[in-house]
């Protein structure tokens, strides 16, 4: 093993000691030293991702371990969230670099961070939410771009965008080769084996002990990490209260009931399942510890036997799916907050037996009425019952405590 390996390699322990479940994710993945990457990058081998390092930068004096350990980092949080992957899809690529890293150096401490890398806080004046995804930071920078004008945010952004291009974002140099030429077959096998990485890190993972603050996407592979909460609502006694009179109902085989015509077994039984819609508020007056909290109890809401479709709506719906007990990679909207389009789509196209919706209660009173039962899950930062606003929510309120 070369010198450069081995340093790499001690940088990975250190990692594994203070963020196991990163750090059993690192230790997944291929590692080279290559003189083709001016300092560390991620590259393809066979349809494998490969940590690539220049020895020369690696092993210089001047390198800190502190700094070793963010880069690092940093390298790893690009894979797991799949940016490589991702990046073919926009078309102004420079900025999805520096969006890319705006990501995953807000999850690494400033002092790891190499000078003139790129931060949230160096564009304190677009005013962007902290903890988003990719998507959202690369429209951000997008409309800055176009509006144009001055701001110490917006000369600092035309800085980076300028030739010779930013020296940190040259080591995303491969995400538009060995990556944008993948076949649809082999980007899917690429995307499985990231999946199976992060799933095989997750397992190695032991519960317990501080939780280092990383992104939802990740955290969401360890197991039951929503699940293992307890619900705030009892969710049985609250979907008996649904909805009693609409239950759909469907057929099931057991061997505890023997056929009543013919005697045999199996025999089947009744069951009830309602059709729930669940409204969760993606708008950007909530971060995303909120929004775990929200999904956890969703998790629960689907314990008990209900078919969930989950819409994440700002002042729009930006996405619907049915909830299968898996919390969502990203949420998409992070906007203003409008209460009316959940409802107005429960009442003229899905007609479910009930509507949840979980927000802070923040937005002007909706004008649409639900013609179902209908609750609101308001978080713990939210509205509470002194607000007028709280009073002129259609249906039950309840608030929640985390």
């Amino acid at each position: 093993m070369s010198q450069t390996i081995k340093e790499l390699t001690r940088t990975g322990i250190s990692i594994l000691l203070e963020e196991p479940y990163l750090g059993h994710f690192s230790m997944g993945v291929l590692k080279e030293a290559s003189a083709q990457i001016d300092r560390i990058g991620l590259g393809l081998e066979a349809g494998i991702p490969k940590l690539l390092v220049n020895p020369e930068y690696w092993l210089q004096d001047s390198l800190s371990d502190v700094h070793r350990y963010g880069l690092l980092k940093h390298e790893l949080l690009h894979l797991a969230l799949q940016h490589p992957l991702k990046a073919h899809q926009y078309t102004h690529r420079r900025l999805f670099n520096i969006a890319a890293d705006i990501v995953v150096n807000q999850y690494i401490p400033i002092h790891q961070l190499p000078d003139k890398s790129i931060r949230l806080q160096d564009f304190a004046g677009l005013r962007m939410t902290a903890y988003c995804d990719v998507d959202y930071y690369y429209y951000q920078l997008l409309q800055a771009v176009r509006a144009g004008g001055g701001g110490k945010a917006k000369v600092y952004l035309s800085e980076l965008l300028k030739i010779p291009a930013h020296d940190y974002l040259q080591q995303h140099k491969y995400w538009y080769t060995s990556f944008s030429n993948l076949s649809s077959a082999e980007r899917r096998n690429l995307q499985q084996n990231i999946t199976s990485l992060l799933q095989t890190a997750a397992l190695q993972h032991r519960e317990g002990g501080e939780q280092q603050e990383l992104p939802a996407q990740l955290i969401a592979f360890l197991p039951k990490y929503q699940q293992k909460r307890k619900a705030e609502i009892d969710w049985r006694r609250a979907l008996r209260l649904f909805a009693a009179s609409s239950e759909r109902t469907y057929l099931k085989t057991t061997i505890k009931r023997p056929s009543r015509r013919f005697g045999t077994t199996p025999g089947i039984k009744v069951k009830r399942r309602q059709k729930i819609l669940v409204a969760v508020d993606s708008s950007a007056s909530l971060d995303l510890d909120v929004l775990k909290h929200f999904f956890g109890e969703i998790y629960h809401i689907w314990r008990q036997g209900a078919a969930i479709l989950v819409v994440e709506c700002d002042t729009v719906l930006q996405r619907q799916y049915h909830y299968k007990g898996k919390m969502p990679n990203f949420v998409k909207g992070r906007g203003g907050t409008d209460f009316n389009p959940p409802i107005r789509f429960a009442n003229e196209e899905y007609f479910p037996d009930a509507i949840v919706y979980f927000t802070d209660g923040r937005a002007i009173t909706p004008k649409e009425h639900p013609r179902n039962p209908m609750l609101w899950l308001i978080s713990s930062d939210g509205i509470d019952e002194k607000d007028d606003r709280w009073q002129m929510l259609p249906g039950r309120k309840i608030k929640m405590n985390f």
